[in-house]
C-alpha cells in the first residue's frame, strides 16, 4: 500500500544522507490540525507562559532554516514547563494527534533525535508577517496571533 512505500522512500533517504529527517504526513488529518493547535495555543496564551514559551521556542529541535522548530518538541517543551492542567491536557492531545495521526512514520537522521517529523514557523527574531499570513494555515489557526504574543 502507499503508506509501506512511503515508509520504504523515507526509511532509504535518511539511510543514504543520515542528517536529514523526512516524514510520512497522513494528508487527510490536516483539516484537524488548525481546531487542536487552537485548542493548545488558548491555553498557552490564557496562561500567560510568554517567558516558558520563548524558553522552549529557543530550545525546540531545530531543522536547516532556524525558524522552523519541529512542532511537538517545542510543545513538549511548553508542556514541561508548566502544572497549568489546560496547557498539559491540550499539549498533550496536540502532541498525541501529531505523533499517532498526522505523522504515522519519521525518519529521524542523526542530527535530530527529538524530531518529530513537522516543522512549524517560530522566529525567534523578526516576523515576517505580510508573507506568512497569506498561507491558508495562518488563516485557518491562530498560530500567526500566537506568533505575534510571543514578540510583546
Amino acid at each position: 500500500n502507499s503508506f509501506e512505500f512511503s515508509k520504504k522512500i523515507i526509511s532509504s533517504y535518511v539511510s543514504y544522507l543520515s542528517d536529514n529527517t523526512q516524514s510520512v504526513i497522513d494528508t487527510k488529518q490536516t483539516k484537524y490540525l488548525p481546531l487542536i493547535t487552537n485548542k493548545f495555543v488558548d491555553a498557552v496564551m490564557k496562561a500567560s507562559l510568554r517567558k516558558e514559551v520563548k524558553i522552549a521556542m529557543d530550545n525546540a529541535e531545530k531543522y536547516h532554516y532556524l525558524d522552523n522548530k519541529d512542532m511537538y518538541d517545542f510543545v513538549r517543551l511548553v508542556v514541561e514547563s508548566t502544572s497549568n492542567i489546560d496547557v498539559k491536557s491540550s499539549g498533550r492531545t496536540l502532541m498525541t494527534f501529531l505523533e499517532k495521526n498526522l505523522i504515522p512514520y519519521n525518519g529521524r537522521g542523526i542530527f535530530a533525535t527529538r524530531s518529530h517529523g513537522l516543522a512549524i514557523y517560530l522566529p525567534s527574531g523578526y516576523y515576517w508577517s505580510s508573507t506568512y499570513e497569506k498561507l491558508k494555515w495562518t488563516k485557518d489557526s491562530k498560530w500567526d496571533e500566537f506568533i505575534k504574543w510571543t514578540k510583546k
